[in-house]
């Protein structure tokens, strides 16, 4: 079986095509409001195929408390109308390259699995 990553960078297009602005694996590539797809594992199934294990880290800009939170809840209703979370959703600051310090962001886990 090969594994390859490119389901990954589909899933970045169904999110955009999803109305949202910027998904990437690449934390570089991510522009605010975005999702950042981080793989976390990759688990093989019985039957051939691996499902791959990945949080998507959602991040707005720091506009304060109460706008950035109206901003996630906005991202995640785009981001939950094309994929299911796998568990809780949970509060989750998250460092982007082009800014040092933590910007507002929601953990989204998602496992996508893959069939061979």
């Amino acid at each position: 079986m090969t594994v390859t990553l490119a389901p990954l960078d589909d899933l970045a297009a169904a999110l955009k095509a999803g109305g949202v602005r910027s998904a990437s694996t690449n934390p570089a590539e991510i522009n605010t409001p975005g999702v950042w797809i981080r793989l976390t594992g990759i688990s093989f199934d019985l039957l051939g195929g691996y499902t791959l294990n990945t949080v998507l880290h959602l991040v707005v800009a720091d506009n304060g408390v109460q706008r950035s939170a109206v901003a996630l809840v906005a991202l995640l209703n785009k981001v939950t109308a094309v994929v299911d979370p796998s568990d809780t959703v949970t509060p989750a600051g998250v460092t982007l390259p082009a800014n040092p310090a933590p910007l507002p962001g929601l953990a989204v886990p998602f496992d996508l699995t893959v069939s061979i």
